[in-house]
């Protein structure tokens, strides 16, 4: 299995440890619980010492380091945007001036102030979900959530739409590799056209899989659950 296939399935979540072995309705909750405490609060230290407990926990059962950094990487960088933007659009006391050619930013304190506790609670809520993700297999939170009477329309598109994410994923792999024998990623310009391509491909593909997919649950008598 590769590196992408562990980081999107719940391989990790399958093993045994004293985190897995809770009950996913507790689990459930608890999320559910710190995650409202990370959005609400206006403290920058509560949401960061969610995050160090939740990746403490994670580390106590081995969760490989480059599987937290992969899942974090794409929120960190999207709080660091949010970081910076605040603090050059948000405030009025003005905390240091930046000069770039003829453009001058004003960096404010307020800003920056906000811009923590926005940074903070991202990286807080994203740590939570990564505690759930390799803790907590998607058919226990299925079960968690039709538990707590979630409608069970939801939790059937969400059991399709979690298959075909990695049937999804095979097909681009696929495609990926035959573009590469076509040495499809030689330059930067042919590194571009073939992304739009597989993109393109993937769209099709994907529209004419669902077709497929519905005529074939139609024949075979599937109702929607209501």
């Amino acid at each position: 299995m590769c590196v992408f296939d562990q980081v999107f399935s719940d391989v990790f979540a399958q093993k045994k440890n004293w985190l897995t072995k809770i009950d996913g309705r507790i689990k459930f909750i608890i999320g559910i619980t710190v995650l409202l405490i990370n959005l609400i609060t206006i403290k920058t230290w509560i949401p960061l010492a969610i995050m160090i407990l939740s990746l403490s926990m994670l580390a106590s059962i081995r969760i490989p380091l480059k599987m937290i950094i992969i899942r974090l990487a794409a929120p960190l960088a999207i709080a660091v945007l949010l970081l910076i933007t605040q603090i050059f659009w948000y405030g009025q006391t003005p905390l240091f001036v930046l000069s770039i050619f003829s453009l001058s930013l004003t960096g404010y304190k307020e800003g920056l102030a906000h811009g923590l506790l926005i940074f903070s609670r991202v990286l807080g809520g994203i740590a939570v979900v990564i505690w759930l993700s390799f803790t907590m297999s998607f058919g226990e939170l299925l079960i968690a959530a039709r538990w707590f009477k979630t409608p069970a329309v939801l939790i059937e598109i969400a059991s399709f739409f979690y298959r075909y994410l990695f049937v999804l994923m095979e097909e681009a792999s696929r495609i990926r590799e035959a573009q590469t024998l076509r040495l499809g990623y030689n330059s930067w310009r042919n590194i571009l056209k073939t992304t739009s391509t597989i993109l393109g491909m993937l769209l099709i593909r994907s529209y004419d899989r669902s077709q497929t997919v519905y005529e074939a649950m139609t024949l075979r008598g599937y109702k929607e659950t209501k």
